[in-house]
């Protein structure tokens, strides 16, 4: 699949998400017990911070299922390269979503042996009916 810009910054926006999103969690936490007295949400802070949980939640489940087919088609991996990444998406797959987009997807050039074997096909074929 060939992505253009826009999809391409816009994956490793998302990619980049959970990473983010775990950091101000961490933060929020860190905060939250390091006060003396306790700290409480409102009703509609709770409910951000679940629709927040939920929508990040569901981005990562599909984050992966898009990586993990992404990474059985590169060509470009060894076999044991691509168990490798695999095994750290288990793993780490927060961090390591937004590292396998840097490294693979942000560079990827679009795929332009299809519009060639076109142009070529259409070459010969032009060729044929002007000897005629």
């Amino acid at each position: 699949m060939v992505m253009n810009d826009f999809v391409k910054k816009l994956l490793g926006i998302a990619s980049a998400w959970p990473l983010i999103a775990g950091t101000l969690i961490m933060a929020f936490f860190i905060s939250a017990f390091s006060t003396p007295e306790p700290v409480t949400m409102s009703d509609g802070l709770e409910t951000v911070v679940a629709l927040g949980l939920l929508v990040t939640v569901l981005l990562n489940i599909g984050l992966f299922i898009y990586y993990f087919i992404k990474i059985l088609g590169n060509t470009a991996l060894s076999t044991f390269g691509r168990w490798a990444w695999l095994f750290f998406f288990l793993v780490w797959g927060w961090m390591t979503m937004p590292l396998y987009w840097l490294v693979y997807i942000r560079h990827e050039e679009p795929n332009t042996s299809l519009r060639q074997t076109h142009t070529a096909k259409h070459r010969v074929h032009l060729h044929k009916h002007q000897r005629q």
